[in-house]
């Protein structure tokens, strides 16, 4: 089996007028889900030639609003449907989901599902394997960010992705990404900031290095990072294939 995958936001919570806040996009053989959704998403998502109403699934990495925020609009969007146009939702994330949303249906009464299409599942934050549909599975961490981001690594056959979200370098996030075929990571900050829970170049480079990755989707790129040579830097240290993530860039692996 394999995925198709499409950077519907590359950016943070900066805007700038070419990357919105992170979004991925995925299709495994019939099935649509998202990993995180900032803002905007829906509308890239609709620009990518994808239904809303087709997504199936949600994989959230933590609950900063760069990341969050679509939810609420996807939820308010899903409330406008008729009910038969809507299928079952399935929202997943670290400790913490399901308050989460507790809080955020208080604060925007018309994201509580009017009928029964939503399922909230929390992950534990390491270890979990667990098989969502006969065509893929996930696998969890515990990254350095918040108390309990994690990041993601879905197979399907022999093919294997991960997808970080906000972390700093760790040695179980590199033995957590290793033989992937493809590592989606970010790289916040450019070498002369370093900031606690990110990643500048040289980190990046040191994980697709040291985790023996075949190919790195680099996104998440403050404004400062991106006026920084992030390839070159990386590519001094990693031999193996670094894309400069885009909105709309698509992979498939």
């Amino acid at each position: 089996m394999s995925f198709q995958i499409t950077v519907l936001g590359s950016g943070t919570i900066i805007p700038t007028k070419d990357r919105l806040a992170p979004s991925i996009h995925v299709r495994c053989v019939d099935e649509d889900f998202l990993i995180d959704c900032g803002p905007c998403t829906l509308n890239e998502l609709e620009r990518s030639g994808v239904r809303f109403t087709d997504v199936r699934r949600i994989f959230l990495t933590h609950y900063h609003p760069d990341h969050t925020l679509g939810t609420v609009h996807l939820l308010c969007a899903l409330n406008q449907m008729p009910p038969v146009s809507v299928g079952r939702v399935t929202i997943y994330g670290p400790p913490g989901l399901r308050e989460f949303f507790e809080k955020m249906n208080l604060l925007y009464p018309s994201s509580t599902p009017k009928y029964n299409f939503l399922e909230i599942e929390e992950l534990p934050v390491s270890g979990v394997i667990k098989n969502i549909t006969s065509d893929y599975s996930i696998k969890t961490v515990k990254t350095v960010h918040t108390g309990s981001s994690i990041a993601y690594r879905f197979h399907s056959g022999d093919k294997s992705f991960v997808y970080t979200g906000d972390t700093e370098l760790s040695e179980s996030l590199i033995t957590f990404s290793r033989g992937c075929d493809l590592l989606i990571t970010e790289c916040s900050f450019p070498e002369s900031r370093r900031v606690d829970g990110h990643m500048v170049p040289s980190d990046v480079a040191t994980l697709a290095r040291e985790a023996q990755v075949g190919a790195l989707l680099i996104i998440h790129m403050y404004p400062e990072a991106l006026d920084s040579d992030i390839v070159g830097i990386v590519k001094k240290d990693y031999q193996g294939e670094v894309i400069l993530g885009y909105d709309s860039f698509r992979i498939t692996i």
